[in-house]
């Protein structure tokens, strides 16, 4: 898999971006955050979100931020699937990346492995297969995702490059 800089588009923190070929999305530093990689084959459509966090802690979602938590990122990236006439949740396929826990404190809870159970749940609810991924463990990862192929590219500092 070849990267050329010219068809990237960056996925922020808490962000939500979807491209055709030749796009590839790319999330630097994915650490406890998940990287929720949707792909419809037949448009060969891509999709990815940022999420942050698993479960809303706060009132006010800041619009910015429409994948900061796992249930609202999910519901805010199949709705921009569905703006592209990708309505059927089940037409997709779903990777994830990342709910790595990077620091280990007993009294903190690990938010790495609450936002792979609630990205699992609400992918389950809506009849989405994941297909591959590369989860927890104690390492960042870094992911590039090929609209052309629907191909997921990790790497991290500490692990041999993976795709899936």
């Amino acid at each position: 898999m070849r990267i050329d800089d010219r068809n990237q588009i960056s996925v922020g923190l808490g962000r939500i971006e979807l491209t055709k070929p030749p796009g590839v999305l790319v999330s630097i530093g994915i650490g406890s955050c998940i990287a929720l990689c949707l792909y419809h084959p037949i448009t060969k459509t891509a999709g990815m979100a940022h999420i942050m966090l698993p479960e809303e802690s706060e009132k006010f979602v800041s619009p910015d931020k429409p994948a900061k938590y796992a249930q609202l990122g999910v519901k805010n990236i199949l709705k921009k699937f569905a703006e592209r006439g990708i309505k059927n949740p089940r037409s997709l396929v779903a990777k994830i990346v990342g709910g790595a826990q990077l620091f280990i404190f007993k009294q903190v809870p690990n938010v790495g492995e609450r936002n792979i159970r609630a990205v699992r749940k609400i992918l389950n609810e809506y009849n989405i297969p994941i297909v591959g991924e590369s989860v927890g463990g104690d390492f960042g990862r870094s992911v590039w995702f090929f609209a052309e192929t629907g191909k997921v590219l990790i790497r991290s500092k500490f692990r041999n490059i993976i795709k899936i």
